[in-house]
């Protein structure tokens, strides 16, 4: 009897002071380098809206179906194909402005120095 009792007493110490022995973890501190750099002001990109072009299905003389387009609607989508490129093209050179300028601002980490 005296050694379950001792053996009872002996666990319910552990259980209640082992949880408050335990070693904490240790605090952790994150350090984060941030630099501001200035790169100036990206090239602008104009709004692109598309002007209206229907396509009309015509029943052609051989009983198939041709998809066709009125001389202003070919106009229209010769326009709206000419407005796609050029947003293509002020897409390109905004990213390529921001891909220099990353690149600056690594050489300048680097160098250790401000631009």
């Amino acid at each position: 009897m005296k050694v379950q009792t001792f053996a009872i007493l002996v666990c319910a110490f552990f259980a209640l002071v082992g949880c408050q022995t335990t070693t904490r973890p240790p605090d952790v501190v994150t350090v984060s380098k941030f630099r501001a750099y200035e790169c100036g002001t990206p090239p602008a990109i104009d709004v692109f809206v598309p002007l209206t072009v229907t396509w009309r299905l015509v029943q052609g003389p051989g009983g198939d179906f041709l998809f066709t387009l009125t001389a202003q609607d070919y106009e229209n989508l010769g326009m709206n194909m000419a407005s796609v490129l050029a947003s293509a093209r002020e897409l390109q050179a905004q990213r390529n402005f921001y891909v220099a300028c990353i690149a600056r601002s690594k050489e300048a980490d680097a160098n250790g120095t401000e631009h």
